[in-house]
Formats: C-alpha cells, sequence, structure tokens
C-alpha cells in the first residue's frame, strides 16, 4: 500500500516537473495551473479557453470520423 502511495507522488512530482520543459518545447499553454508560461507563449496574451468542453467534442468523434469517410478527405485532392 505504502509503494502505491510513493509511486503516486512520484509520478505527480515529475509530471509537474516535465509541465513548464514540454509546454515550452511545444510553444503551448501550460495544462498544469502553476507552471510558468515561455516568453513566446506571453507574447501571444491569456489564453481564452473555447466555451465548448472537450467532452462534448468527444461525443461528436463517431460522427465526424463518418462524415470524413464519406467525403474521402483523407483520400487526398482529387485530381
Amino acid at each position: 500500500m505504502i509503494w502505491r502511495l510513493a509511486w503516486r507522488l512520484s509520478f505527480a512530482v515529475l509530471v509537474f516537473a516535465l509541465a513548464s520543459p514540454l509546454a515550452e518545447a511545444n510553444n503551448e499553454y501550460p495544462v498544469k495551473e502553476g507552471v510558468p508560461w515561455s516568453p513566446l507563449v506571453k507574447s501571444w496574451g491569456d489564453f481564452k479557453p473555447h466555451p465548448i468542453s472537450l467532452n462534448e467534442i468527444a461525443a461528436l468523434r463517431k460522427k465526424a470520423s463518418e462524415l470524413i469517410d464519406k467525403v474521402g478527405f483523407d483520400d487526398g485532392p482529387s485530381t
């Protein structure tokens, strides 16, 4: 039982330690609160989250995939 707690704690420390370098390398707003923004990301201004939740988007994934197949989007440009 104690090893699970130790593993979770070490995992949390690792995630926090990697959050800043990964966000900076990918030029992203950090997801983890408290992680500093890179100078480039700061220059973009405040982050404004989209009002549609990821759960709503994920619920439409199957329909979107079917539409992509129907129109042949992944087939490339027509010649």
